[in-house]
């Protein structure tokens, strides 16, 4: 089974315009360190609303997840769930629940390190990413797969297995990451 596939395509004109107007401000280095030190991110949606709140345990515990205050003031990014969760429905027949969602930029020249997603919350989550700003040359790889996102296609990744990424592009690779939750682990 090909650990990443597209799934789907979203436009994503609005929301990338608003993130290079607007929002771009709210970006922040990644607060969990390696293997992402290459990276800046936002959070839109999380364990908790308070980013002061935030630490590496309460990042990766199994607990119920919550729109930030950046999410509900950012109309665009909420259309874009709504076409996701609109996509997922069609595919799956039930209506997903979202848990973490985020937006990751890699740096020009930046790479995130081989890693695997596991523990509780990992395990009851698949991971999709869909690219907001694209970089020519920067890879996304999942066991042994590896593509270059196109902008606005939105792709299943799995983080369960070994994985990394790398940007060899001239500018910044921004996607939004959205976690939903297995169907089998809702009931």
């Amino acid at each position: 089974m090909s650990t990443i596939f597209p799934v789907d395509f979203v436009d994503v004109s609005q929301m990338a315009a608003a993130l290079v107007m607007k929002h771009a401000v709210n970006f922040v280095p990644d607060p969990f360190g390696s293997p992402r030190g290459d990276s800046e991110m936002m959070i839109l949606r999380g364990p908790t609303t308070n980013d002061r709140e935030m630490s590496l345990a309460t990042w990766h515990a199994a607990q119920p997840q919550f729109d930030t205050a950046l999410l509900e003031r950012w109309p665009s990014a909420r259309n874009i769930l709504t076409a996701i969760a609109r996509s997922h429905q069609l595919r799956t027949d039930h209506e997903p629940v979202f848990g973490k969602v985020l937006i990751r930029a890699l740096k020009s020249g930046g790479y995130v390190d081989w890693n695997v997603a596991d523990g509780a919350y990992a395990d009851s989550y698949n991971r999709y990413c869909l690219n907001l700003i694209p970089s020519p040359g920067a890879w996304l790889y999942s066991g042994g797969n590896g593509t270059v996102l196109p902008q606005g296609q939105l792709t299943y990744f799995d983080n369960h297995v070994l994985n990394s990424a790398i940007n060899l592009g001239p500018c910044a690779q921004v996607n939004l990451v959205v976690d939903i939750r297995k169907h089998e682990a809702v009931h």
